[in-house]
């Protein structure tokens, strides 16, 4: 057994799952803070719910907590950093105040049973100065009431109807990132926390909701870049060292050292690239619901993504291999076989671990390491051990093993066989002379047409 060759091949497989698995990692923590935030939502509403409050003031009430919560879910899934929406729960007139790196901005909110009664309560003077949400339903009869109260007003209550024409120009049916409701829906939404049975899911309180498309091509193009960043660096590790021993030992490099180097690099970059972007974008859209319900009631684990990525990859480059003529069938299910295996034991190794070092990466990595290079070995000893058998039993294993029972001709020469060989026969290369010939001119026969044409003012004849 060949411990050199079981190390190697253990950092190379290593190199090519642990990008996948830190891929599958990044998105699983992404779905998780979204999924968070939806829990939080429901949890707040349905707290609201339990309050010994009368139902029209616990509508308002959870009408904050659904639009605080619904932005900060969609903030989320976005990756808006900085952005954050919380609902004070104070005596000042600010139902929700927005976090931005800028600062921050106030809002309130009124769900009221008709609109004129929504417009009169949020276009109170203490609301001056706050965007003002209100039911989606009631939107434009809320502008056309506050219209029609601030002409009213205008002679008699000059200062009230300039409160009037501020909710005509700001009111609106959402925060910038939450989710509009109309006042029915809010209603219901109350008596169900009330009674214990609001279910966050019938008014779209759900991932596939929330993580578009969009999002799940932003979160993979960032697995990539830092799969791509992870590679090189896991690509140039061994290199580099190759290079310091030399350096201490020749004192001096060969220019085809930093060729191979820059080759190894450039390709491993890209293979490297390709598994995390692929990695993160099924983990994603599987776990957020995009590729249908049974795959993401089937909670699958992002490792598993990630060992599937691996191993479709190497198999398919193992096929061209064998495609091309570069390796026998048997060799390519040995590749296989042996790759899927080490693979395995790799992403499996880094989960082990990354919960026995929980440092960011270092865990995983060491923990893939150890199980790619142990796999390897393990591999080795397993398959010597098991070509003992097939050697003395002849099994072919399936056809995976190859046994020829054509003898050597050594052993037939021991034997007593006289073996007849044949003569390698060279033949010399026949080179023909050149011949030129001289050209040959043929006397041609002129044939022309006749035609008729204009030939004189207003004379047509033969031209």
């Amino acid at each position: 057994m060949n411990l050199s060759k079981s190390f190697e091949l253990g950092f190379r497989k290593m190199s090519e799952s642990f990008v996948a698995q830190n891929a599958g990692q990044i998105s699983d923590s992404y779905v998780e803070s979204v999924q968070n935030q939806i829990d939080s939502a429901i949890k707040n509403m349905n707290q609201m719910g339990s309050t010994d409050k009368l139902l029209p003031f616990k509508k308002g009430d959870i009408a904050e907590e659904w639009h605080g919560g619904t932005a900060n879910i969609r903030a989320t899934a976005r990756g808006k950093l900085g952005d954050e929406y919380q609902v004070p729960r104070d005596h000042s007139p600010n139902d929700i105040v927005q976090i931005t790196p800028k600062g921050m901005i106030y809002y309130q909110i009124k769900y009221y049973n008709t609109p004129e009664a929504t417009a009169k309560a949020i276009s109170d003077p203490k609301y001056r100065g706050l965007g003002k949400i209100v039911p989606s339903d009631q939107l434009e009869g809320v502008k056309e009431s506050a219209y029609r109260l601030y002409q009213k007003n205008l002679n008699s209550r000059p200062e009230v109807a300039k409160e009037y024409l501020d909710t005509y120009n700001n009111a609106t049916d959402k925060l910038p990132d939450s989710t509009p409701l109309d006042e029915k829906n809010m209603y219901n939404i109350a008596k169900q926390t009330e009674k214990g049975t609001f279910d966050g899911k019938q008014y779209g309180l759900v991932l596939v909701e929330y993580i578009e498309w969009s999002d799940i091509w932003r979160k993979t193009g960032g697995a990539a870049l830092n799969a791509m960043i992870i590679t090189t660096v896991l690509k140039v590790a061994p290199h580099l060292i190759d290079i310091i021993m030399k350096i201490i030992k020749e004192e001096h490099i060969d220019e085809s050292i930093i060729t191979n180097m820059g080759k190894d690099v450039i390709s491993g970059s890209i293979e490297g690239t390709i598994r995390g972007a692929i990695t993160a974008f099924f983990a994603i859209g599987i776990e957020s619901g995009h590729f249908g319900g049974y795959l993401q009631n089937l909670n699958i684990h992002p490792n598993i993504i990630a060992m599937i990525t691996v191993i479709t990859i190497g198999t398919m480059k193992n096929s061209f291999q064998l495609k091309k003529g570069n390796i026998t069938h048997e060799e390519f299910v040995d590749k296989c076989l042996r790759d899927s295996i080490v693979v395995v034991c790799g992403i499996l190794g880094g989960s082990a671990v990354q919960t026995l070092i929980p440092i960011p990466i270092l865990g995983m990595l060491i923990g893939n390491f150890v199980g790619s290079v142990i796999a390897s070995i393990v591999y080795d000893t397993t398959k010597q051990v098991c070509f003992s058998f097939f050697i003395k039993s002849g099994v072919s294993f399936f056809k995976i093993v190859n046994q020829d029972y054509t003898l050597p001709d050594e052993v037939l020469r021991q034997v007593g066989f006289d073996l007849i060989e044949f003569e390698e026969v060279e033949f010399e290369e026949v080179k023909f002379e050149e011949v030129e010939f001289e050209e040959v001119e043929f006397e041609t026969i002129d044939i022309y047409y006749l035609k008729r044409g204009l030939i004189g003012v207003n004379t047509i004849g033969y031209i």
